[in-house]
C-alpha cells in the first residue's frame, strides 16, 4: 500500500517569522486575560458601575430638581482650588477648573460638547491601607442647585481622563488627570462633589 510522505514546512522568511512571533504573543496575552479571575476583568467593573447608576436612579425617584441638601448630603467644607480634601481613602486636590472648551481630544477620538466642557484638573492620593477604585462617574459639578454628571466619553477616550476611569490606586500612590463636565454655554459651575466610591458621603470643593 502506498504511503504519503509528510512534507516539512517551507522555510519562513524573516518577515513571516516576525508575524508569527507577534501572533504567538497576542495569543499568549489572550490566554492570560481569559485566565484572570472574573472580578479583575474590566467588563465586570463596567457592569457594576452601570448597575449602581440604575439602582441610584431607582432609589432617587422624585423630582429631578432635588438639591444637594436632601438625603445623604456631602460633607460641608470650605476647601477650594489648591486645597487637599479627603473623602474615605482618597485625598483630592483640584489644581484648576476651566470652562469653554467645545471639544476635547484629537482626531476620531475627540469628544464634542453638547454645550461646553468645564474641565477640572486634579490629583487623587490613596491615603488608606488598601487599594481603592477611582471612577469619574462618582464626581459631580454644581451650578446653584443644578447637578451635572461627569462626561464618561471624555474619561474613556481622552488620555488625561483615562486615569480617572475605573482606575485602581494602591495605598500611598497618587494619580493626576482631568474630569470633564458637559454643561450649557451659559452655565459656570461653582462647586464640585467628589467621592472615593459611589456609596461614600462625598466632599464639596468651592470653585
Amino acid at each position: 500500500m502506498a504511503t504519503t510522505e509528510q512534507q516539512s514546512p517551507p522555510n519562513q522568511s524573516p518577515r513571516d517569522i516576525r508575524r508569527q512571533g507577534k501572533a504567538d504573543v497576542a495569543a499568549a496575552k489572550a490566554r492570560v486575560k481569559a485566565d484572570r479571575p472574573f472580578w479583575k476583568k474590566p467588563w465586570v467593573w463596567v457592569v457594576a458601575v452601570i448597575a449602581i447608576a440604575v439602582v441610584s436612579m431607582t432609589m432617587g425617584g422624585g423630582d429631578s430638581g432635588e438639591t444637594a441638601g436632601d438625603g445623604d448630603a456631602p460633607e460641608a467644607t470650605s476647601a477650594g482650588i489648591g486645597d487637599a480634601v479627603a473623602d474615605g481613602k482618597f485625598t483630592f486636590t483640584v489644581s484648576s477648573f476651566d470652562c469653554g472648551a467645545e471639544k476635547l481630544g484629537k482626531g476620531f477620538l475627540a469628544e464634542k460638547a453638547q454645550g461646553q466642557f468645564c474641565v477640572a484638573n486634579m490629583s487623587v492620593e490613596n491615603t488608606g491601607d488598601e487599594a481603592q477604585l477611582l471612577d469619574a462617574g462618582s464626581m459631580y459639578a454644581y451650578a446653584g442647585d443644578k447637578k451635572y454628571s461627569a462626561d464618561t466619553g471624555v474619561s474613556l477616550s481622552v488620555k488625561e481622563g483615562q486615569s480617572f476611569f475605573l482606575e485602581e490606586i494602591n495605598p500611598g500612590n497618587t494619580v493626576t488627570g482631568i474630569v470633564a463636565f458637559d454643561v450649557p454655554l451659559d452655565v459656570v459651575p461653582d462647586q464640585l462633589e467628589l467621592h472615593d466610591s459611589p456609596f461614600s458621603g462625598g466632599v464639596m470643593v468651592e470653585l
